[in-house]
Protein backbone atom coordinates (compact mmCIF):
# COMPACT_ATOMS: atom_id res chain seq x y z
CA UNK A 1 0.00 0.00 0.00
CA UNK A 2 1.28 3.54 -0.91
CA UNK A 3 1.22 5.62 2.60
CA UNK A 4 1.10 9.40 3.08
CA UNK A 5 3.93 10.62 5.19
CA UNK A 6 2.63 11.79 8.49
CA UNK A 7 4.00 15.39 7.38
CA UNK A 8 1.51 15.68 4.88
CA UNK A 9 -1.30 14.28 6.74
CA UNK A 10 -0.88 16.66 9.91
CA UNK A 11 -0.70 19.62 7.22
CA UNK A 12 -3.81 18.50 5.07
CA UNK A 13 -5.59 18.20 8.36
CA UNK A 14 -4.78 21.28 10.19
CA UNK A 15 -5.01 23.25 6.81
CA UNK A 16 -8.42 22.04 5.38
CA UNK A 17 -9.84 20.41 8.59
CA UNK A 18 -12.43 17.65 8.43
CA UNK A 19 -12.55 17.59 4.32
CA UNK A 20 -8.94 16.94 4.27
CA UNK A 21 -9.32 14.30 7.12
CA UNK A 22 -11.64 12.54 4.58
CA UNK A 23 -9.31 13.04 1.95
CA UNK A 24 -6.13 11.78 3.52
CA UNK A 25 -8.56 8.19 4.84
CA UNK A 26 -9.44 7.75 0.76
CA UNK A 27 -5.85 8.53 -0.75
CA UNK A 28 -3.96 5.36 -0.08
CA UNK A 29 -6.77 3.63 -1.93
CA UNK A 30 -7.33 6.07 -4.72
CA UNK A 31 -3.37 6.22 -5.06
CA UNK A 32 -3.40 2.71 -6.00
CA UNK A 33 -6.35 2.60 -8.40
CA UNK A 34 -4.29 5.94 -10.11
CA UNK A 35 -0.73 2.98 -9.88
CA UNK A 36 -3.25 0.39 -11.76
CA UNK A 37 -4.61 2.85 -14.31
CA UNK A 38 -1.10 4.71 -15.10
CA UNK A 39 0.60 1.87 -14.69
CA UNK A 40 3.20 3.40 -12.32
CA UNK A 41 5.50 1.50 -10.21
CA UNK A 42 5.62 3.48 -6.75
CA UNK A 43 9.42 4.62 -5.35
CA UNK A 44 9.51 6.69 -1.89
CA UNK A 45 8.27 9.58 -1.46
CA UNK A 46 10.59 13.25 -1.40
CA UNK A 47 10.08 16.24 0.30
CA UNK A 48 9.19 18.88 -1.82
CA UNK A 49 8.88 21.90 0.69
CA UNK A 50 5.45 21.85 0.98
CA UNK A 51 3.57 19.79 3.55
CA UNK A 52 0.29 19.86 2.14
CA UNK A 53 1.33 18.15 -1.38
CA UNK A 54 3.33 15.03 -1.61
CA UNK A 55 5.56 14.01 -4.61
CA UNK A 56 6.68 10.30 -5.63
CA UNK A 57 9.05 9.66 -7.79
CA UNK A 58 7.32 6.86 -10.00
CA UNK A 59 8.00 4.96 -13.38
CA UNK A 60 6.43 3.54 -16.46
CA UNK A 61 7.69 1.30 -18.41
CA UNK A 62 10.99 2.61 -17.77
CA UNK A 63 10.41 6.14 -18.14
CA UNK A 64 11.17 7.94 -15.15
CA UNK A 65 8.43 10.55 -14.02
CA UNK A 66 7.10 12.12 -11.09
CA UNK A 67 3.57 12.04 -9.20
CA UNK A 68 2.52 15.44 -7.15
CA UNK A 69 -0.83 14.75 -4.90
CA UNK A 70 -2.69 16.98 -2.52
CA UNK A 71 -5.75 17.94 -1.40
CA UNK A 72 -7.83 19.28 -4.04
CA UNK A 73 -7.67 23.27 -3.94
CA UNK A 74 -7.62 26.73 -6.02
CA UNK A 75 -3.83 26.55 -6.70
CA UNK A 76 -3.76 22.42 -7.20
CA UNK A 77 -6.33 23.49 -10.29
CA UNK A 78 -4.62 26.34 -11.73
CA UNK A 79 -1.36 24.52 -11.79
CA UNK A 80 -3.09 21.49 -13.83
CA UNK A 81 -4.30 24.01 -15.97
CA UNK A 82 -0.98 26.36 -17.04
CA UNK A 83 0.86 22.35 -17.60
CA UNK A 84 -1.91 21.96 -19.81
CA UNK A 85 -0.96 24.90 -21.42
CA UNK A 86 2.43 24.18 -21.84
CA UNK A 87 2.30 21.36 -23.80
CA UNK A 88 5.34 20.60 -26.24
CA UNK A 89 6.74 24.08 -25.19
CA UNK A 90 11.17 23.95 -24.72
CA UNK A 91 12.06 25.08 -21.15
CA UNK A 92 8.80 23.58 -19.56
CA UNK A 93 8.15 20.61 -17.44
CA UNK A 94 5.68 18.32 -19.23
CA UNK A 95 2.61 17.06 -18.13
CA UNK A 96 1.33 13.20 -18.38
CA UNK A 97 -1.79 13.11 -16.95
CA UNK A 98 -3.92 14.31 -14.28
CA UNK A 99 -6.84 14.01 -12.26
CA UNK A 100 -8.79 16.52 -10.39
CA UNK A 101 -10.86 14.18 -8.64
CA UNK A 102 -7.82 12.47 -6.84
CA UNK A 103 -5.70 15.24 -6.58
CA UNK A 104 -2.54 14.09 -8.59
CA UNK A 105 -0.56 15.46 -11.69
CA UNK A 106 1.61 13.12 -13.73
CA UNK A 107 4.69 14.99 -15.24
CA UNK A 108 8.24 13.91 -16.76
CA UNK A 109 10.74 13.87 -14.29
CA UNK A 110 13.96 16.37 -14.60
CA UNK A 111 16.91 14.17 -14.91
CA UNK A 112 19.54 15.03 -12.94
CA UNK A 113 17.28 18.00 -11.76
CA UNK A 114 19.59 20.04 -9.75
CA UNK A 115 17.87 23.20 -8.53
CA UNK A 116 19.30 26.62 -9.38
CA UNK A 117 19.92 27.38 -6.24
CA UNK A 118 21.74 23.96 -5.70
CA UNK A 119 24.03 25.30 -8.62
CA UNK A 120 24.05 28.65 -7.55
CA UNK A 121 26.63 27.82 -4.90
CA UNK A 122 29.04 27.71 -7.32
CA UNK A 123 28.54 30.15 -9.56
CA UNK A 124 28.70 33.84 -9.81
CA UNK A 125 25.57 36.02 -9.57
CA UNK A 126 26.25 37.63 -12.80
CA UNK A 127 25.75 33.99 -14.66
CA UNK A 128 23.42 32.99 -12.69
CA UNK A 129 21.14 35.76 -13.54
CA UNK A 130 21.99 36.40 -17.18
CA UNK A 131 20.96 32.38 -17.48
CA UNK A 132 17.62 32.72 -15.91
CA UNK A 133 16.73 36.00 -17.81
CA UNK A 134 16.57 34.19 -21.12
CA UNK A 135 14.53 31.65 -19.45
CA UNK A 136 12.41 33.92 -18.13
CA UNK A 137 11.96 35.95 -21.28
CA UNK A 138 10.51 33.07 -22.71
CA UNK A 139 7.85 31.85 -19.86
CA UNK A 140 4.86 33.85 -20.33
CA UNK A 141 2.26 32.83 -22.39
CA UNK A 142 -0.44 34.93 -24.22
CA UNK A 143 -3.33 34.79 -22.84
CA UNK A 144 -6.32 32.95 -24.10
CA UNK A 145 -9.59 32.83 -24.79
CA UNK A 146 -11.66 30.72 -21.77
CA UNK A 147 -8.63 31.26 -19.23
CA UNK A 148 -9.87 31.16 -15.85
CA UNK A 149 -6.61 32.36 -13.59
CA UNK A 150 -6.25 35.03 -10.91
CA UNK A 151 -4.54 38.57 -12.34
CA UNK A 152 -1.93 39.56 -9.98
CA UNK A 153 -3.89 42.59 -8.68
CA UNK A 154 -6.20 39.92 -7.64
CA UNK A 155 -3.70 38.23 -5.23
CA UNK A 156 -2.43 41.52 -3.92
CA UNK A 157 -5.95 42.90 -3.55
CA UNK A 158 -6.72 39.84 -1.21
CA UNK A 159 -3.39 39.72 0.79
CA UNK A 160 -3.19 43.76 1.21
CA UNK A 161 -6.72 43.43 2.74
CA UNK A 162 -5.96 40.78 4.84
CA UNK A 163 -2.29 42.17 6.03
CA UNK A 164 -3.90 45.27 6.52
CA UNK A 165 -5.76 43.88 9.70
CA UNK A 166 -2.95 42.15 11.20
CA UNK A 167 -1.53 43.30 14.51
CA UNK A 168 1.84 42.52 13.82
CA UNK A 169 1.96 44.36 9.83
CA UNK A 170 3.70 47.21 11.55
CA UNK A 171 5.80 49.45 9.22
CA UNK A 172 4.91 46.75 6.28
CA UNK A 173 1.43 48.72 5.84
CA UNK A 174 3.50 51.81 4.63
CA UNK A 175 4.90 50.04 1.94
CA UNK A 176 1.60 48.29 1.49
CA UNK A 177 0.42 51.67 0.24
CA UNK A 178 3.18 52.22 -2.05
CA UNK A 179 2.94 49.13 -3.75
CA UNK A 180 -0.61 49.81 -4.22
CA UNK A 181 0.45 53.04 -6.10
CA UNK A 182 2.58 51.07 -8.37
CA UNK A 183 -0.02 48.34 -9.33
CA UNK A 184 -2.06 51.40 -10.53
CA UNK A 185 0.79 53.37 -12.41
CA UNK A 186 1.81 50.03 -13.87
CA UNK A 187 -1.65 49.14 -14.90
CA UNK A 188 -1.82 51.94 -17.55
CA UNK A 189 1.64 51.27 -18.54
CA UNK A 190 1.93 47.63 -18.93
CA UNK A 191 0.03 45.11 -21.48
CA UNK A 192 -1.39 42.76 -18.20
CA UNK A 193 -2.61 39.62 -21.03
CA UNK A 194 0.05 36.98 -20.29
CA UNK A 195 -0.51 34.27 -18.30
CA UNK A 196 2.96 33.65 -16.24
CA UNK A 197 4.42 31.25 -14.22
CA UNK A 198 4.31 33.17 -10.76
CA UNK A 199 6.57 31.63 -8.43
CA UNK A 200 9.84 31.50 -10.95
CA UNK A 201 12.19 31.44 -8.64
CA UNK A 202 15.51 29.42 -8.09
CA UNK A 203 13.92 26.39 -6.67
CA UNK A 204 11.81 26.17 -9.29
CA UNK A 205 13.89 26.21 -12.33
CA UNK A 206 15.97 22.50 -12.77
CA UNK A 207 19.09 21.33 -14.63
CA UNK A 208 17.65 18.79 -17.47
CA UNK A 209 20.29 16.15 -18.75
CA UNK A 210 19.98 18.07 -22.21
CA UNK A 211 21.90 20.66 -20.60
CA UNK A 212 18.65 23.11 -21.06
CA UNK A 213 16.82 23.97 -17.59
CA UNK A 214 13.41 23.46 -16.93
CA UNK A 215 11.28 25.39 -14.85
CA UNK A 216 8.33 24.01 -12.55
CA UNK A 217 5.55 23.71 -10.06
CA UNK A 218 3.73 27.05 -12.10
CA UNK A 219 1.31 28.56 -9.66
CA UNK A 220 -0.46 30.55 -12.85
CA UNK A 221 -1.37 34.27 -12.83
CA UNK A 222 -2.32 36.92 -15.29
CA UNK A 223 -0.31 40.13 -15.20
CA UNK A 224 1.92 41.49 -17.29
CA UNK A 225 5.52 40.07 -18.40
CA UNK A 226 7.14 42.30 -16.30
CA UNK A 227 6.10 40.96 -13.13
CA UNK A 228 7.52 37.71 -14.07
CA UNK A 229 10.35 38.86 -12.42
CA UNK A 230 9.74 39.29 -9.36
CA UNK A 231 9.89 36.26 -7.53
CA UNK A 232 13.50 35.88 -9.02
CA UNK A 233 14.83 38.88 -7.84
CA UNK A 234 14.34 38.77 -3.96
CA UNK A 235 14.67 34.84 -3.52
CA UNK A 236 18.37 33.09 -2.80
CA UNK A 237 19.83 35.79 -0.55
CA UNK A 238 20.90 33.71 2.41
CA UNK A 239 23.17 31.51 0.92
CA UNK A 240 25.29 34.23 -0.24
CA UNK A 241 25.49 36.47 2.49
CA UNK A 242 28.77 35.14 3.77
CA UNK A 243 30.27 36.55 0.43
CA UNK A 244 28.69 39.53 -0.36
CA UNK A 245 26.86 41.99 0.85
CA UNK A 246 22.79 42.46 0.79
CA UNK A 247 22.78 45.68 -1.53
CA UNK A 248 25.67 44.15 -3.83
CA UNK A 249 24.03 40.74 -4.79
CA UNK A 250 20.85 42.91 -5.40
CA UNK A 251 21.97 45.56 -7.71
CA UNK A 252 25.02 42.65 -9.58
CA UNK A 253 21.55 40.32 -10.08
CA UNK A 254 19.24 43.31 -11.10
CA UNK A 255 22.05 44.73 -13.98
CA UNK A 256 22.32 41.04 -14.74
CA UNK A 257 18.41 40.72 -15.20
CA UNK A 258 17.59 44.11 -17.53
CA UNK A 259 17.10 43.56 -20.94
CA UNK A 260 13.64 43.60 -22.60
CA UNK A 261 13.08 46.07 -19.25
CA UNK A 262 15.22 47.91 -17.23
CA UNK A 263 17.02 47.77 -13.94
CA UNK A 264 14.54 50.27 -12.75
CA UNK A 265 12.02 48.37 -13.78
CA UNK A 266 13.03 45.20 -12.59
CA UNK A 267 14.01 46.34 -9.10
CA UNK A 268 9.90 47.69 -9.52
CA UNK A 269 8.48 44.53 -9.72
CA UNK A 270 11.02 42.78 -6.98
CA UNK A 271 9.59 45.26 -4.41
CA UNK A 272 5.70 44.88 -5.11
CA UNK A 273 6.62 40.98 -4.83
CA UNK A 274 8.56 40.78 -1.53
CA UNK A 275 5.66 42.47 -0.43
CA UNK A 276 3.04 40.26 -0.92
CA UNK A 277 5.76 37.35 -0.29
CA UNK A 278 5.22 38.92 3.12
CA UNK A 279 2.19 39.60 3.77
CA UNK A 280 1.44 36.08 2.49
CA UNK A 281 4.13 35.24 5.46
CA UNK A 282 2.16 37.32 7.79
CA UNK A 283 -1.33 36.20 6.65
CA UNK A 284 -0.14 32.47 7.51
CA UNK A 285 0.57 33.05 10.45
CA UNK A 286 4.37 33.54 10.46
CA UNK A 287 6.42 36.36 11.74
CA UNK A 288 8.16 38.71 8.91
CA UNK A 289 12.26 38.05 9.39
CA UNK A 290 14.34 41.09 9.82
CA UNK A 291 16.47 40.13 6.96
CA UNK A 292 13.23 40.16 4.75
CA UNK A 293 11.82 43.49 5.55
CA UNK A 294 14.97 44.93 5.81
CA UNK A 295 15.83 43.47 2.35
CA UNK A 296 12.27 45.51 1.53
CA UNK A 297 13.19 48.76 3.41
CA UNK A 298 16.65 48.55 0.96
CA UNK A 299 14.21 48.31 -2.26
CA UNK A 300 12.64 50.68 -1.32
CA UNK A 301 15.13 53.23 -0.73
CA UNK A 302 17.20 52.24 -4.23
CA UNK A 303 14.04 52.96 -5.63
CA UNK A 304 13.79 56.46 -4.64
CA UNK A 305 17.36 57.13 -5.80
Amino acid sequence: MVMIPERTMLAVAREFGEAGKEWLELQPGRLAELGERWQLSFEEPFDNGLPINVVFRVSRDNQPLILKTGFPHPEMFTEMAVLARWQNRSGCVQLVDSDEKVGAVLMERVIPGASMRMLAQSRSEDSVSSQVRHLIEKTPLRTSDGDNFPTYRDWCSLAFAECSQNQDAGALLVHIARVETILAKTAKRYESGWLLHGDLHHDNILLHDSGDYIVVDPKGVIGPRLFEYGRFVHNFFEDRRHSMSVESILTQRIAALQGEYSEDEILMVGYVDLVLASCWSLNGGQKLKTETFELIELMSVLLNA
